[in-house]
């Protein structure tokens, strides 16, 4: 389904606010402010806030685990070297300012 870029700028927003201040402590004012968006263009978009939150929380796994798989993908064509890569790409994961 494509969405459009107004929706996905409020997700990209709510993913970001979510990471700094946890989903309990951003408001949906905060989110209409930072993605500079009214009341009626946000819940056109999310029938409530947690709706928002499960729409960021899918999109953020998509592009997570898609990455994940193309890193470990990237490594090599051997299964078992590819198994191994799963260590060293979660730990890099794991040391990065996103995780």
């Amino acid at each position: 389904m494509k969405y459009s870029q107004k929706r996905q700028d409020i997700i990209d927003t709510a993913i970001l606010l979510f990471g700094i201040h946890g989903f309990h402590n951003t408001g949906v004012n905060l989110i209409m402010e930072k993605a500079k968006i009214s009341k009626k263009t946000l819940y056109m978009h999310f029938r409530s806030k947690d709706e928002l939150i499960a729409a960021a929380l899918q999109y953020h796994d998509a592009v997570t685990r898609n990455h994940f798989m193309k890193t470990i993908d990237g490594t090599s064509h051997d299964p078992v070297e590819k198994l191994i890569a799963i260590f060293d790409v979660t730990q890099d994961w794991f040391a990065s300012n996103d995780f």
